[in-house]
């Protein structure tokens, strides 16, 4: 989303740089490379998502690999393009803008076929448990946290990480040996299981608390007269 959001503001580019310099010569050579550069905000959100996703399952090799490709193929293609190198068009602000769009593009399209499957199994994880995450989240760290009881939070997360999270994915990577989405679907599970004591706790409402001064009430007493 934030990459998306990014790339899809052109339009601003020249109000971001003038917060930090009122040189129009500069502000026109930043808006040159930031036209060119917003692509890779949207290829850097789908390879970072990739990456943490094997990460999270012990394939970490991987994006060592492809961060130093990275580097290495955007460092040659700098010294060509901003430069004019080796026969290459001396591009200034706009070769190296380019430079870094080439070299983003290769790190996701340079995986095998066989982690181009996996990260599409993970992503779909992803999909159904962000689902969970849009819901718990906000309940738990915003209505009820906000309303007054700000232990809940930490007794939930703690609670389903150490109880269910760790213990699941332990055993299904060390002990069964169940193949690596089945591992990650424990490590994710707890965004859609949480729904449950989120939604019992926030509708009962004795998360609500009196927070002003000068009330009558106990700040850690329910309010819930208010809500009559």
């Amino acid at each position: 989303m934030v990459g998306l959001l990014f790339f899809s503001s052109p339009a601003s580019f020249p109000l971001r740089f003038s917060l930090f310099t009122s040189d129009q010569a500069v502000i026109a050579e930043g808006v040159r490379y930031l036209r060119i550069i917003c692509w890779t905000y949207l290829v850097f959100s789908v390879s970072n998502s990739l990456m943490y996703s094997l990460q999270s399952v012990e394939t970490a090799m991987i994006d060592t690999v492809m961060s130093l490709s990275t580097i290495c193929i955007n460092a040659a293609l700098n010294d060509c393009l901003i430069c004019g190198n080796f026969g290459a068009p001396e591009l200034g602000v706009t070769g190296a803008a380019l430079a870094t769009l080439v070299s983003r593009i290769v790190e996701v399209y340079a995986v095998s076929a066989d982690t181009k499957a996996l990260a599409v199994r993970f992503l779909t994880v992803l999909s159904v448990t962000t689902v969970g995450s849009c819901y718990e989240y906000p309940v738990e760290s915003g209505i009820i946290t906000d309303g007054g009881v700000t232990k809940y939070a930490a007794w939930a997360d703690n609670l389903f990480m150490w109880l269910f999270t760790i213990p699941a994915a332990l055993l299904s990577a060390f002990v069964f040996s169940f193949p690596p989405v089945v591992t990650f679907c424990f490590l994710k599970a707890d965004q859609i299981l949480k729904c449950i004591p989120n939604a019992f706790t926030c509708n009962r409402y004795r998360w609500v608390r009196v927070l002003t001064r000068g009330a009558s009430q106990s700040p850690d007493s329910p309010a819930l007269d208010t809500l009559e």
